[in-house]
């Protein structure tokens, strides 16, 4: 069920996306400069859309691979890969955009949302660790 979700909720935000792009927002003012404000809203939507549909995917996977039939996918791993896969695409737009493409700098933006989730997988495991050494302390007292 909440992979139907998850892609009904990409589903309504690509359609904000383009709603958004083609009849809302303007990239340039009337000085003929970018206007910054539209391109973050555009930024962000774009990761959201991206987070949705990797966590769509991923989720599919997860369950048809790595999960027995009773077991749900993991909903929120899906969801911290999507927007970390969404922010390093964004990023990677707004260096086009200002002109900033330089292989130094993509190689920056990529080892940086690598090490966010090295971080945020030693401290899963870190606490699974803690909630395990409690447990076992809980039963040697008892």
């Amino acid at each position: 069920m909440v992979i139907i979700y998850t892609l009904f909720t990409a589903l309504f935000f690509f359609g904000l996306l383009y709603y958004l792009i083609n009849y809302s927002l303007v990239p340039y003012n009337n000085e003929n400069v970018l206007d910054i404000k539209n391109m973050i809203i555009v930024s962000v939507l774009f990761a959201i859309c991206i987070a949705l549909l990797f966590s769509f995917f991923h989720l599919i996977i997860d369950k048809l691979f790595f999960r027995k039939y009773y077991e749900k996918p993991k909903l929120l791993l899906a969801l911290r890969r999507g927007l970390l896969l969404g922010f390093m695409l964004a990023g990677f737009t707004w260096l086009r955009v200002f002109d900033f493409w330089q292989w130094h700098l993509i190689l920056l933006v990529f080892l940086l949302i690598v090490l966010f989730e090295a971080l945020f997988i030693t401290f899963e495991r870190n606490i699974k660790e803690s909630k395990k050494d409690k447990k076992d302390e809980i039963k040697n007292n008892s």
